[in-house]
């Protein structure tokens, strides 16, 4: 019973829309790429896995420059043309995860500077 008191909890401190299942807004330093998709060669020629990602700014008046940037992070990204290790079922091991994390977080530092504390994957799917 306590397990699932404790579960419930960040529904509890959450907002209104992700108590009911639906999308939540992030922090004011948060800007979200658009979902991009790279190639998974391990999973056949029509292997893909969908990215979605979170750069954690310094603070939130970086945003619009971060808007700004967004295409020439996504192509950097989509350069680095990855091969995913990917175990059984389509699934992504941790190590693969924080691969990518890095690999994000330094394209990231390279484009728009020191204003990125970090990137956060939100979604990472593949199929």
């Amino acid at each position: 019973m306590l397990a699932g008191a404790l579960a419930a909890l960040p529904l509890l401190l959450a907002g209104g829309a992700a108590r009911a299942g639906g999308p939540y807004r992030p922090p004011q330093n948060h800007f979200r790429l658009q979902p991009f998709a790279i190639p998974v060669p391990a999973r056949g020629p029509f292997g893909l896995a969908t990215v979605e990602l979170d750069i954690v700014l310094k603070a939130d008046i970086w945003r619009d420059y971060t808007r700004s940037q967004q295409p020439r992070l996504q192509g950097l990204l989509l350069a680095e043309n990855w091969n995913l290790a990917v175990g059984n079922d389509g699934k992504v091991g941790a190590e693969t995860a924080l691969l990518l994390k890095q690999r994000a977080t330094e394209i990231a530092r390279d484009v728009l500077g020191d204003i990125v504390t970090e990137v956060l994957i939100v979604s990472l799917v593949v199929t």
